[in-house]
């Protein structure tokens, strides 16, 4: 019983007017959350575990004057607060005025999730989500660290996964360079660390993991933050000589879209020296009509990138089905630019001079200019 009044007496103290000694009492609630004593362990899993399920007349907090009023009559009533109650009191300690209580705040809402997965809510992770633009940046900092080892620990939970990525990525883009280091960290250990080959992806959550985020980062639009991540890993070369063919065995897949966004971030910042699944990709997608021209535009941006390591003969083949396109008007308006810009590549890549290459581009395009003009006036 002696635990509980001891317990009670710090929760009492997250309500008190100092702001230090609020952040103190939240951290002490987390290193008792955190405790290998088995007593302590078991009095918050009869709080956050057992009575979970009791109605909504849970026990408010006591302040001092009524735990020590309690304690002098030895009362055999409980003293300590009910978890709603608790979880409550720290949803508004996380919006303090101090930044370490609102830190501490966090910590210990995090550590009670970690307790019971089932207090890992919407609504929780919605107030976890908006913190991450929290004005201090040690507070954004300390959010990344609990969203993502939340993740780890539970990498099976779509909604989670869902405000990481919405959340967290953006931070890469973080004006502090501490902060942005922290999200390449953990991005690397989330999704770049955990790509494999198709294959070894099912039936393994870990390997699932990062094509749930991946989709994620696409249905949000954070191509930019993903790209920025990219560059730095292969600027550190952070990136096992692997990724690429591993990547290339989702491509078809049901991860065929964040896929292609990998390997067109990748591909800006490092050669692909076996390019021609991107040949194979296209001409498939083109002949069969499948595929949005989304996805085809971030295709032909991978081969922009790499069309000069395709072998002679086929960079031959793709510049004349390029061209032959381009002359029976049969390119999507969306991909003609890229596929002008492509063949200009090529032309460059298979003769031996610029000057040759400026009059072979000279020539063709001369040809798509008299025949568009032709097909105008007819």
């Amino acid at each position: 019983m002696l635990y509980k009044y001891m317990l009670a007496v710090i929760f009492a103290r997250c309500r008190d007017s100092s702001g230090t000694v609020r952040a103190r009492a939240l951290s002490l609630l987390v290193q008792c959350m955190r405790s290998d004593n088995m007593v302590v362990c078991s009095l918050f899993n009869e709080i956050f575990v057992l009575n979970q399920q009791c109605s909504g007349n849970e026990k408010a907090f006591m302040n001092y004057k009524q735990i020590m009023v309690a304690l002098e009559k030895k009362s055999a009533m409980n003293p300590l607060p009910g978890a709603r109650v608790i979880i409550g009191e720290f949803k508004n300690l996380a919006c303090d005025s101090k930044v370490n209580v609102r830190k501490a705040a966090l910590q210990a809402l995090e550590s009670i999730m970690k307790l019971n997965r089932s207090w890992l809510t919407e609504n929780i992770l919605e107030m976890l989500g908006s913190t991450c633009r929290d004005p201090a940046v040690s507070v954004r900092k300390e959010m990344v660290q609990i969203l993502s080892d939340l993740l780890q620990q539970y990498p099976d939970d779509k909604k989670l996964a869902k405000i990481w990525a919405k959340c967290v990525v953006p931070l890469v883009l973080d004006q502090e360079g501490k902060l942005q280091e922290c999200v390449l960290k953990v991005m690397s250990l989330v999704i770049v660390d955990n790509l494999t080959e198709y294959s070894r992806q099912q039936d393994n959550i870990w390997y699932a993991l990062p094509w749930q985020l991946l989709t994620y980062i696409v249905e949000f639009n954070l191509h930019v933050c993903f790209m920025k991540a990219c560059e730095v890993w292969v600027k550190e070369k952070e990136t096992r000589n692997s990724l690429v063919n591993d990547l290339c065995t989702h491509v078809g897949t049901e991860n065929n879209t964040p896929a292609w966004i990998v390997l067109y971030c990748l591909s800006t910042q490092m050669d692909f020296k076996n390019p021609m699944f991107a040949v194979e990709y296209y001409r498939q997608t083109v002949t069969s009509n499948e595929g949005s021209v989304s996805l085809l535009v971030i295709v032909l941006e991978v081969l922009l990138s790499c069309c000069g390591n395709l072998p002679h003969h086929v960079q031959k083949d793709m510049l004349h089905e390029l061209v032959d396109g381009l002359s029976n008007f049969s390119v999507q308006r969306e991909l003609i630019r890229l596929n002008v810009e492509i063949a200009v590549q090529l032309t460059h890549h298979l003769v031996e001079s610029k000057k040759e290459a400026r009059k072979k581009v000279k020539s063709w395009t001369g040809d798509l200019l008299q025949v568009r003009c032709v097909s105008f006036f007819r």
